[in-house]
């Protein structure tokens, strides 16, 4: 067993203003551009896999470049407001500027020469690469003529931006319902005493850690109902932009000569296809329909014997918002585990630590915390991980943990 690796710290520094995250973006912008120019002043005699294929595959807008990164991710966690509009502009700049090098046809008529003349002796992987780069052209429309092209690149760039902002309602949805005790029973009295009005009600919000809950815990099927139901009808018009999204997604798979966007997605990954992808779905789905349909009688039988319990009417059906709530109870009752009582005996620290040991024996690794004072990140809580190989301390990457809850986060994890 090597001696303890020395800790190492990534590259990354976290941008603390929004001018830093706009200088990042401009550099990222500009480096790129400058590849592209090169590419497309290249002569005959400089086609080479280096000066041609190399360029693209490092190119500097893609995530591979921390300034990337650091300019873009701070959407999703950074807890000052300011600066995750600012990311999520950098990450819709960044998806506008990966489409225009796909749009430049300079580029692509050096790559599709270099393919169509050299005689270099290719790797699999230098082979794969350069594929790789003509599907992109290819799906960018360059095989177009320039006034089809120009609408192509008009209906992506309303897609990029209906995306962008469909993410950003989810993050920023402040939608909180106003709950009584009678309406969350069931629910654990810690909980609910953190969520307090002091009013004699509750703010319930439709982040994860609160649908978990009441989906899970409350006795009160109207009150599962009426968050579920909201849940799905929140965000700020989401629904219409979703619409939207799918109706240009169509428009531009079918300029390209695709049958449906499912299509223009498959290709070049393992499924291949649509309709590979549906028959896979399909055939799994009747392979686990019987199970299926023994645990939904089952749910069934149980849901039955709760309201009876309860005295309340039975209506013959397990709701949406039932499975998951009957799941536990049944849980709960044929196997005798709560996972409410369980959670009190596993503090943070003590499942944190646990849990990386668990993974440096499984996978052969060394898992080690980076003091935090020694790194940059977007809130004092965070925490960074060196993750080198066990056996010669060869340096394997880094993770992030971020377990703060903030209002905007919909969803939370390592990183």
């Amino acid at each position: 067993m090597p001696d303890p690796p020395e800790v190492v710290v990534p590259g990354l520094v976290w941008p603390k203003t929004v001018q830093e995250i706009e200088e990042r973006v401009k550099t990222v912008t500009n480096e790129s551009t400058a590849t592209w120019d090169g590419i497309g002043q290249l002569g005959e005699e400089d086609l080479t896999y280096e000066n041609v294929v190399e360029p693209l595959i490092c190119i500097s807008n893609y995530k591979t470049n921390p300034m990337v990164c650091e300019a873009k991710f701070l959407q999703h966690c950074s807890p000052v407001p300011e600066l995750r509009a600012a990311a999520s502009k950098a990450g819709a700049v960044f998806k506008k500027l990966r489409r225009t090098g796909r749009m430049r046809m300079d580029v692509y008529k050096t790559v599709a020469r270099y393919k169509e003349k050299s005689t270099e002796s290719l790797t699999r992987s230098q082979r794969h690469f350069l594929t790789r780069i003509m599907r992109d052209f290819s799906k960018s429309g360059l095989h177009l003529e320039p006034s089809q092209r120009t609408k192509l690149e008009t209906i992506m760039a309303q897609e990029s931006d209906l995306c962008r902002r469909y993410t950003a309602a989810v993050g920023e949805d402040k939608t909180t319902l106003l709950l009584t005790e009678e309406q969350l029973l069931g629910v654990p009295q810690e909980w609910l005493k953190s969520r307090s009005d002091q009013k004699g009600k509750y703010l319930v919000s439709l982040k994860y850690p609160d649908i978990v809950m009441v989906m899970s815990k409350c006795i009160v099927g109207e009150t599962r109902r009426l968050v579920s139901c909201a849940r799905d009808t929140a965000f700020g018009g989401n629904l219409e932009l979703l619409v939207k999204i799918m109706s240009l997604r169509q428009q531009f798979a079918s300029m390209l000569d695709f049958s449906c966007y499912a299509d223009y997605v498959c290709q070049g990954s393992m499924v291949g296809n649509a309709s590979n992808a549906t028959s896979f779905i399909l055939e799994l789905t009747e392979k686990l329909r019987p199970a299926a349909e023994v645990e939904y009688q089952r749910l069934l039988r149980y849901k039955r014997s709760h309201l009876d319990d309860l005295n309340i009417p039975f209506d013959g059906v397990l709701h949406p918002w039932d499975v998951t709530f009957y799941t536990e109870r049944l849980t709960e009752r044929e196997y005798g585990i709560d996972k409410e009582l369980i959670r009190q005996h596993f503090p943070l620290d003590h499942v944190v630590a646990t849990t990386m040991n668990l993974y440096e024996g499984i996978l052969g690794l060394r898992i080690t915390e980076v003091p935090s004072a020694s790194f940059s990140s977007w809130h004092d809580e965070v925490r960074l991980f060196s993750v080198t190989d066990a056996t010669d301390n060869r340096q394997m990457g880094h993770f992030y943990l971020d377990v703060c809850f903030f209002s905007f986060v919909y969803y939370h994890n390592f990183w």
